[in-house]
Formats: C-alpha cells, sequence, structure tokens
C-alpha cells in the first residue's frame, strides 16, 4: 500500500475558518469551533486555535494509509485549562470497529491508550503531568506492527509491543475540548515495514600469552584469550525514532516559460544569494557537468534562477520553501583537467511588503563593523527575510532589522552558513 502523508501548518489570516491542507489523497475535513491564529505557532506564522467554551473538534482522514506502521507527530500549546480533557484520537474514520489510540490531557495528567480491533484495551498508561501555559509540548506517536509507542518531548511516555496488530488507522482527530489551546505543525504518515539484512560473521580476537618470563622469572602458563561475538543474522525491525525520518535537499530551478519551454532543474554543487531590500539581490548557482547543461542553460535566456531548500521525507515526498529568485543574467563555464561546471548567475530587485519579527538559531558569530552596523552567522533559516526585525540572542538589546542576508551552501562537504547584517 502507498504511503501516505498529512502535513498541516495551519498557515493563513488570523481569525480564518479554513486553511491549506498538504496531504496525499486528503479526503475533507470536520472543522468545528476553531480558527487560524497568529499569536501563537509553533512554526510558520500563525496556528489553529481551539477557542473554548465549548466543544471543538478538527478531524482528518488520510485514505491508503498503513495503519499497522504509522507515524503522528504534532505540537499543542494550552492557554486556558478547563476540568475535561484534551482528547485526540488514531481511528478507523469509517466506523469498522478497528483499532482506536487515544491521548488525553487533563489538567494535571496525561494518560495514554490503545485499543486493539476486538474492543480489548491492550495499553493503558497514567502519569501526572505539570502543564505550563502558552508553552508548546511535542507528541509523537509510532506504531509498527503490534508494538506502539508514545513520546512527551522526545522523552518516552509509554511503550508496549501489544501482541495484537493495530489496523484500520486511518484518522487523525482532535477535540471534545473545552480548553483553549492551540494545534500546530502535524504530520502523519506510514513507513514500510521489513528490516536491514546484516551479514553473519563472527568476530574473533586472539591474543597468545608467553610460556616462560625469561631468565629468573616464573613461568607463566599457556593460553589462549578469546573474545568472540556473533552478529544477529537480521534486524526485523527498527523503531521509528531511529529511522532517518527527512532528508535536507536544495533545488536550482530555470524557469523557460518566457522562452516557450518548461522550466528545467539544474544540479548544484553550491550556491551562494545575497538577499536584500529595495536593492539588487544577487545568487550564483555552481552547476557540475557543464556539457550536460550548457545547452539548456543557453535556450532560456529570459529565464529567472530559483533556489528552494527543505525537506524530503522518507516516502519521497518533497516540502521546500524558496530561498531566492533572481533574473538569469550570466553563465561561466569553467572545464579542467579534474572538474567541469558552469556557474548561474543573476540579479532582481524586491522590496518587502510584509515585516516580521524572526528568532534565528544556531547564532556562532557576533560582530560590530566600523559603521556601527552589527552582524550575526547563524544556521540558516528559510523564513527571515531582509527588512525583518532578526532576534539572535536573549538580552533586551539583541535583535536589529535585517538589511543584507548572505548564505552559503556547499553540497561536498556539506556546509550551510547564513550571516546576516543590520539595515
Amino acid at each position: 500500500m502507498a504511503n501516505e502523508v498529512l502535513i498541516l501548518n495551519f498557515e493563513g489570516a488570523d481569525g480564518a475558518p479554513s486553511w491549506t491542507e498538504e496531504a496525499q489523497g486528503l479526503e475533507p475535513a470536520i472543522h468545528d469551533n476553531c480558527e487560524l491564529d497568529t499569536a501563537q505557532h509553533y512554526a510558520g506564522n500563525s496556528s489553529l486555535l481551539f477557542k473554548g467554551g465549548s466543544a471543538a473538534e478538527v478531524s482528518y482522514l488520510v485514505p491508503g494509509i498503513n495503519s499497522s506502521n504509522v507515524d503522528l507527530t504534532f505540537y499543542i500549546a494550552l492557554h486556558e485549562k478547563e476540568s475535561s480533557s484534551l482528547t485526540l484520537m488514531l481511528t478507523d474514520a469509517d466506523g469498522g470497529g478497528n483499532s482506536t489510540i487515544y491521548i488525553q490531557l487533563f489538567s494535571s495528567s496525561l494518560v495514554v491508550q490503545a485499543w486493539a480491533a476486538d474492543g480489548t484495551r491492550i495499553l493503558y498508561h497514567s502519569a501526572a503531568q505539570s502543564w505550563d501555559l502558552d508553552t508548546w509540548y511535542k507528541f509523537r506517536v509510532t506504531i509498527t506492527g503490534t508494538a506502539v509507542a508514545f513520546s512527551l518531548n522526545d522523552a518516552l511516555f509509554a511503550s508496549d509491543d501489544t501482541g495484537k496488530p493495530l489496523t484500520g488507522l486511518d484518522s487523525f482527530a482532535i477535540g471534545w475540548t473545552t480548553w483553549v489551546s492551540w494545534l500546530d505543525a502535524v504530520t502523519m504518515g506510514s513507513v514500510p515495514a521489513g528490516g536491514i539484512d546484516i551479514p553473519v560473521a563472527a568476530m574473533e580476537l586472539v591474543a597468545q600469552a608467553p610460556s616462560y618470563g625469561g631468565s629468573g622469572y616464573a613461568e607463566i602458563p599457556v593460553a589462549l584469550l578469546r573474545l568472540l561475538a556473533r552478529n544477529p543474522s537480521c534486524v526485523w525491525s527498527i523503531p521509528l525514532s531511529r529511522q532517518a525520518s527527512s532528508q535536507v535537499v536544495c533545488r536550482c530551478i530555470l524557469t523557460g516559460a518566457d522562452d516557450g519551454l518548461a522550466d528545467i532543474d539544474l544540479p548544484i554543487a553550491s550556491f551562494q544569494a545575497r538577499l536584500r531590500d529595495g536593492e539588487p539581490s544577487y545568487l550564483s548557482c555552481v552547476v557540475p557537468n557543464s556539457l550536460a547543461y550548457a545547452g539548456e542553460v543557453a535556450s532560456r535566456p529570459n529565464g529567472e534562477i530559483i533556489v528552494l531548500k527543505g525537506l524530503r521525507l522518507w516516502d519521497g515526498t518533497e516540502h521546500l520553501q524558496e530561498i531566492a529568485r533572481v533574473n538569469y543574467e550570466s553563465v561561466q563555464i569553467d572545464r579542467g583537467a579534474r572538474n567541469d561546471s558552469l556557474t548561474l548567475s543573476g540579479h532582481k530587485t524586491v522590496t518587502s511588503s510584509a515585516v516580521k519579527e524572526w528568532t534565528v538559531a544556531g547564532v556562532s558569530f557576533y560582530g560590530l563593523q566600523t559603521d556601527g552596523k552589527r552582524s550575526i552567522r547563524a544556521d540558516v533559516d528559510l523564513f527571515l527575510r531582509p527588512g525583518d526585525t532578526c532576534i539572535y540572542g536573549s538580552g533586551g538589546n539583541d535583535y536589529f532589522v535585517a538589511g543584507q542576508i548572505t548564505i552559503w551552501v556547499t553540497a561536498r562537504p556539506a556546509a550551510f552558513y547564513m550571516e546576516v547584517t543590520e539595515a
């Protein structure tokens, strides 16, 4: 059965009663007493607000999910806690009496339950849990065959091998709550079952002890020291937490619409982008194997160069964010004894229209220029743009308006750098 992925980032205008869902084969959702809210968000600019006061629900059916191998991750922030619980479910949307997974947040506890298709409760775990208001909590449910595991903030909360397959889990729902709370960054998908074969081999370490200690010393008995270890012939199941769930990817596209051609996806060995607000931004991309692509590039003189960066999920689905877009202006071809590449470059002026405050991570350098402007080096952030207020620390003055953002990315060795300079 094909892998299906549900991705809910709840992006949109404040107070909007609907939003864009990203999923393969997503069925219509039920939205009740909830709306988008820009006051809180784990990622992006908004999240889904459950307004409280009466029961609320949001439900999604993901048909075709491989329900015996499910991976669900989501983030919850609580604002006002009521006596009733906040309930999340993985269940069978068709009502066929299949398995059900419950996660219930009470005012001072957390309960997780799993029910088999025959109605037998196969897991129940309850523990005291204090909740900090307006704080994001990460929840994850992983199911592999008969095993189910729950984690809170990446710490294992409960797990069990139920002995019964958990089947029919094709719907994610949250609701039945009067709590005021936010939901964000929901991902749900299935992973293929199977294991990784490991060759059968024995490792042996042998050391021969000397039989005699030399003149005037006692004789040492002859003996062999052996250390033996045998690898297993197969690992039948790898926990989802140990599997690589995504891979960072970059894409370079040269558009062809203005030349009557299709866009072309170019491989890139490295690129450099210099982004500015209201002044020409610059982009340069190094493409290996100029012989293969020089003709395609030459036939698109009126194209745009677009660089995107994002994640490739384990099912091959890619989710990308545009880093830079410029008008294609020039190409330089470099051919030598060992290397063959072409470099595309261009400029384009873009003016920011929706500036925001944005906190960057991984700050490794802080500098003060002679003109008094500050600069930092940090992890590449796809959502920081020139004109935004860049927050780089926890101090009262650790922020400035970004005037220029310079990004360097190389494939070998893999390296990502971003330098932000004050306007």
